[in-house]
């Protein structure tokens, strides 16, 4: 039941009156009458209506029956009863001249104003007649006209209300002047609005909250003297008031003063009651501490300050990238700086902030973003005072750019293309082209290459382009084409014994070693190997010297030969075995039977997995056939065949061994052999040479009619080149060397239908086998492949396991995969051969979690299968990857260390990152942000460790809890990368971060100052 203020209670004093008057009466309506005043008197609504109800049903008083009907509309009223409003209306317009209609209408209005009803409060509160009340429910009435006003922010209407009764004597002289006050403030009339709220604070009521106000009003009109006067006065008085309001609108008087010594004193009394200040104040606190060069509690305001809401989170960024860079934290200060450049509070700001931006970003080495930024800030502000420095550090940047085709771009783009130009063309596309030839893209390496040459600014890259040209066209085996541009490398005197004047001599060595001109090759050999530092150059050295010895025997100098073999020997560790096999051949030719079987027993028994064993093996029985010992030859040669079936020399033990047969008159096994050369090796050169002997040996058992068949045999499978079939299979051949892989498919596919038995049928089905895996369409792939894996002596048969052993690993097809590499191990030829047989077994153990047998592998390659630096890096890398998938996280960091001393390939950009995410783990965030750093400037040009990197160094700023690094640094991946799957990552942690600071920004703002 609502509680009855002095209008009712004024109310009830007439009604006792009224009773009083009518005591005398003693009939039954009278006391009717009566009962419902005492029931009135007693709020007893319900009771009092009901009773004035039948009350006026019966009397024919109608002066008491008017009243009765204004009392049952007041019991409906205060009963919240529906037709309350309607009964008191119809009371008025039924009893106009009544005294109690002016009362109605203050009665009603002061029902709804008091249930906060102020729209229904003013509409009856407007039509009460003043003048009918008292003084007391005058004022009463016209506060609460004014107040509901004021509720709704009509202060217009509110303000001439409120100033008539701050004027007069009364219970809301106080209140009236408070409010008077209060919109006085809010419409800016300061003056007015002091006026009133002293007045108002003169009551106790209102004592404790008008000083903050009168404050407020001396700081919106910056009359700070007086503020602070104040201030000072009101904390030392004995009043309560909100003290932290005090606090900080001093503060920040003694702010705008520049007073900032005194600023910060009040800002940390504010602060000590302020848990959580609101992020305008933090930006004041942080600005004063930084004018005072409090830099660490700057530092640490602004970062709470900072964001990109608002202006104060604007300049917060500015300021704070201003601080960082004082204290040599360029990271944090190009996020600040990013963050600020990127508003649009005012151009000067915006064009000040990108300046830094770009210049910090430039000290970073992160290139790649500087150029863009510096080109960004060129084009916005071309009037800029620092256009002179950001185009002389653009011109640095292209210099010293990883992405090399930012450099080639804006130089090829460029209308006249200066000196200083053309260095920077000169150097980035080398940079490319050796880009490109570290990822086997020959073509593209010679075109950037030729490039590098057209502009010969620097002598070092004009060397180095020529030295790579040659290396390119080597690895391709176009070695008369390399041959020049090793050459040119060595023009200048100065540069043939520097390091890489001697790899041109190596280059040039090997081209004239490929083209058999031994005698050109063997001096440049020659000079490698006395001029080169052998404890830096061990592998390329051990490698001269065997080709230096190689030379020698070619030239049939054998003593040196032997002389450079026996050195290999003594310190070769990687062929070792060739250089016993070679020293070996060299001793047989000298005659010295002893030494060369010695030497190849060495290999035999030593090295039973070399790839140069067969070749042991048949040296060896070739040296026993060749003294006429043919038992022993074809016991050496029946042991290769035996054991090495798949090599290169069986067709050659088979004819050696058929005539050690014949010459120990053991002819069935002799016509054997032959049989055997011209069944599976028809096409081979020793076929035609197998036919004569064939026929003596037939001859000798009688049983020459057969040669006709061996003949027909032979002629069958090696027809004229010149016919039909030979066209059509040079026609497919062609779509394939021009990558018409569809095609070559189709040209294959109608040649072995329409030749199903010639010869050729083997290599047309790999010419398909091949086209289909570059296709990526590696079922049918591998059909093919499988049906050449089972012909050992096709002349592609490592290559075609090879493929299938890819073919397993690119489907996943692990366990598979492995057997196939060990199949190529098992027959590789040559070093490359080895080292991709290992690389795969390698790479699949690993996948398969197989770590102890992953780390076998990469050893191997370290220490055997020197390929290039390339498969170095993949060894050392795939070392520190098992340790770290064991959570051997010491031993993974050391071998990603040993990994990043020579890569500077893919196999550095994952071991950076990976060092880095132990560095994460261990919460060590330091040192994990300084490694991802470092990856960001040295392999900029691998986008996925790159992204990796940079979500990696969010998750450590998150960790550090520095919310505002972690989010410029996932907003710059969003801006900026160009790997949409990363910039999503980098969306959702964003989205997260934001989501628990607006979770936290309720309890800031409830904890922050109650003014500003």
């Amino acid at each position: 039941m609502r509680s009855v203020h002095y209008l009712i209670i004024t109310l009830f004093c007439t009604v006792t009156s009224l009773h009083a008057q009518t005591s005398l009466y003693h009939t039954e309506d009278d006391a009717l009458y009566r009962k419902g005043l005492d029931l009135l008197e007693k709020s007893d609504y319900a009771a009092a209506r009901e009773t004035f109800e039948k009350y006026v049903r019966q009397s024919s008083d109608n002066m008491k029956k008017a009243d009765a009907e204004y009392y049952i509309a007041f019991s409906a009223l205060s009963l919240f009863h529906q037709d309350g409003e309607k009964l008191i209306e119809k009371f008025i317009r039924d009893h106009e001249s009544h005294p109690k209609s002016s009362l109605a209408y203050f009665e009603l209005g002061d029902f709804y104003f008091k249930q906060k009803s102020y729209n229904k409060a003013i509409e009856y509160l407007a039509k009460v007649n003043y003048s009918a009340l008292s003084n007391e429910e005058r004022n009463t009435a016209q506060f609460q006209l004014a107040y509901s006003y004021f509720a709704l922010r009509k202060f217009d209407d509110a303000l001439p209300q409120f100033d008539a009764l701050k004027r007069r004597e009364s219970a809301y002289k106080a209140p009236a002047s408070y409010y008077a006050g209060y919109i006085n403030y809010e419409n800016q009339s300061y003056d007015q609005a002091i006026e009133d709220l002293k007045r108002a604070g003169e009551n106790e009521a209102y004592a404790s909250v008008v000083p903050g106000m009168i404050a407020s009003i001396y700081y919106n009109q910056k009359r700070y003297d007086e503020l602070i006067r104040y201030s000072e006065q009101v904390l030392s008085g004995s009043d309560r008031v909100n003290e932290r309001d005090f606090y900080l609108l001093t503060a920040d008087a003694y702010l705008y003063q520049k007073n900032f010594e005194k600023a910060s004193q009040y800002y940390d009394l504010y602060e000590e009651n302020v848990k959580n200040p609101a992020r305008d104040v933090r930006y004041r606190i942080g600005y004063v501490a930084y004018r005072s060069g409090d830099t660490e509690k700057a530092i640490n305001e602004f970062k709470r300050a900072a964001s990109d809401k608002d202006s104060v989170g604007i300049y917060a960024s500015y300021y704070l990238g201003i601080l960082y860079l004082k204290e040599g934290n360029k990271l944090y200060a190009q996020n600040a700086f990013d963050n600020a450049r990127k508003s649009g509070i005012t151009p000067e700001l915006v064009e000040e902030s990108s300046y830094q931006y770009a210049k910090v970003t430039y000290d970073l080495e992160q290139t790649e973003l500087a150029i863009n930024a510096m080109n960004a800030f060129v084009e916005d502000y071309p009037s800029s005072t620092h256009l002179e420095e950001i185009n002389d550090l653009l011109s640095e940047a292209y210099l010293n750019t990883n992405n090399y085709n930012l450099a080639i771009s804006h130089v090829e783009k460029a209308g006249t293309v200066n000196k200083n130009l053309q260095g920077i063309y000169q150097k980035a596309t080398y940079l490319k082209g050796a880009e490109y030839f570290n990822s086997d893209n020959y073509p593209e390496a010679i075109t950037l290459f030729s490039k590098s040459l057209k502009y010969p600014v620097d002598p070092e890259y004009t060397q180095l382009a020529n030295l790579w040209m040659g290396e390119t066209f080597s690895v391709q085996r176009e070695f008369d084409k390399a041959t020049p541009y090793y050459q040119a490398a060595l023009s200048r005197s100065e540069d043939r014994i520097k390091e890489n004047g001697l790899k041109a001599r190596y280059g040039l060595g090997y081209s004239f070693y490929n083209t058999k001109q031994y005698d050109k090759a063997l001096i440049h050999f020659k000079e490698y190997v006395d001029n080169s530092d052998k404890s830096r150059n061990s592998d390329y050295y051990e490698d001269a010297v065997l080709r230096l010895a190689d030379c020698y025997y070619v030239e049939k100098r054998y003593n040196d030969a032997l002389r450079y073999y026996s050195l290999a020997i003594k310190n070769n560790k990687v062929d070792n075995d060739y250089a016993h096999l070679q020293a070996g051949v060299v001793n047989g030719i000298n005659g010295d039977v002893t030494s060369a079987n010695r030497e190849y027993d060495y290999i035999i028994d030593n090295y039973p997995t070399s790839r140069y064993f067969d070749d042991a093996l048949f040296q060896q029985a070739q040296l026993n056939f060749e003294n006429g010992k043919y038992e022993e030859a074809v016991a050496g040669f029946s042991k290769l065949i035996r054991q090495k079936p798949s090599s290169q020399y069986v067709p050659y033990a088979y004819l050696r061994r058929a005539t050690s047969n014949y010459n120990l008159q053991k002819y069935d096994n002799s016509i054997a052999d032959y049989q055997v050369i011209l069944k599976d090796y028809p096409t081979h050169s020793i076929a035609s040479e197998a036919l004569l002997p064939l026929q003596e040996v037939l001859n000798v058992q009688g049983r020459s009619a057969e040669f006709s068949t061996y003949l027909n045999q032979f002629k069958a499978a090696n027809p004229e080149s010149q016919n039909v079939e030979s066209l059509e299979f040079e026609t497919a051949k062609n779509f394939y060397y021009n990558l018409e892989y569809n095609k070559t498919i189709d040209a294959f596919r109608a040649y072995v239908s329409s030749y199903p038995n010639n010869p050729k049928v083997p290599e047309a089905r790999y010419f398909m086998a091949e086209s289909y895996y570059r296709l990526n369409e590696y079922e049918p792939a591998k059909q093919l492949y499988e049906g050449l894996a089972t012909m050992k002596n096709f002349e592609q048969y490592n290559r075609v396991i090879a493929r299938l052993a890819d073919i397993q690993t690119i489907t996943g097809n692990r366990q598979a995969a492995l057997t196939r590499y060990y199949q190529l191990a098992s027959v590789a030829q040559n070093k490359k051969e080895q080292y991709n047989a290992w690389s795969g077994l390698m790479e699949n153990y690993y996948e398969l979690g197989r770590y102890d047998s992953a780390t076998r592998y990469a050893r191997l390659i370290l220490e055997r299968a020197n390929v290039n630096v390339a498969s170095q890096n993949k060894a050392s890398l795939y070392i520190g990857k098992a340790a770290y998938a064991r959570g051997d996280y010491a031993t993974a960091r050391d071998e990603f260390l040993a990994t990043l001393n020579t890569a500077r390939d893919q196999y550095g950009a994952e071991a950076q990152y990976l060092l880095g995410d132990i560095f994460y783990r261990d919460g060590k965030y330091q040192q994990s942000i300084e490694t991802l750093i470092s990856l960001n400037k040295n392999f900029e040009m691998y986008e996925q460790w790159v992204g990796e990197s940079y979500l990696l160094l969010a998750d450590n700023y998150i960790a550090m809890d520095d919310t505002f690094q972690a989010k410029g640094t996932l907003k710059s991946i969003i801006d900026n990368f160009p790997d949409e799957k990363i910039k999503e990552r980098a969306r959702k942690k964003l989205s997260v971060i934001q989501a628990d600071e607006e979770a936290n920004e309720t309890s800031v703002i409830i904890e922050s100052d109650t003014l500003n």
